[in-house]
């Protein structure tokens, strides 16, 4: 599932878009997968890796594009088809998937990885069906942004209930993500507009 900019911001962006983007939500689908994939070399992508346990098998759910490039990556997870042609072409060796992380049931990995999805996805849910596939680690990484209107999540987490429910799941934080972080991550969706994030990023290890 590909995390589209909320609020204002995704409305402003909306009017730069062509007429056919706006009413054609196969061509907007097409075009945020465009742009996601040109952002693959965003600073935030190489300070998560830093945080991902080396060795370990991974899979990401909400791949996007694939910007996310791991050596171990064997599974994406993503809802949109054109984000997955961008990050098949990236990674031909990667299991790409066309499904829903929230009611699909893949194969289990060491680690499982989930960047920017929690306004998208309820919490609770997206937690649940880490865990439900993680052996050793989960991955995450947001900017906590729920001003989705009417699409925003019924039952929003921040930094602090988050880490709290992980823990209450059996998981504990690594003592480097313990406090919640502020890590940018810069979109450009053209040469003249961008949009910039501050995300927290947690690891939690099975215990």
């Amino acid at each position: 599932m590909m995390r589209l900019c909320t609020g204002d911001t995704q409305r402003f962006i909306a009017k730069c878009m062509p007429a056919d983007c706006q009413d054609n939500m196969g061509a907007a689908e097409r075009r945020w997968a465009a742009i996601y994939a040109a952002n693959s070399t965003s600073s935030m992508y190489k300070i998560i890796l830093k945080h991902i346990p080396k060795g370990f098998s991974i899979l990401e759910m909400g791949c996007s594009a694939g910007n996310l490039q791991h050596d171990n990556m064997l599974m994406g997870v993503d809802m949109s088809f054109p984000a997955l042609t961008y990050a098949k072409r990236k990674s031909p060796n990667v299991r790409y998937v066309l499904a829903d992380i929230s009611q699909g049931r893949f194969s289990t990995h060491d680690v499982v990885v989930a960047l920017n999805m929690l306004d998208v996805v309820e919490p609770h849910v997206l937690l649940k069906s880490m865990i439900s596939h993680a052996t050793r680690y989960i991955v995450l990484s947001d900017p906590y942004d729920y001003s989705r209107g009417e699409s925003t999540v019924k039952t929003p987490m921040d930094s602090i209930t988050i880490r709290e429910h992980i823990q209450h799941l059996g998981f504990q934080i690594s003592d480097d993500t313990a406090q919640p972080s502020f890590v940018p991550w810069e979109i450009r969706i053209n040469s003249r507009t961008s949009v910039r994030y501050l995300v927290d990023i947690i690891v939690a290890k099975r215990v």
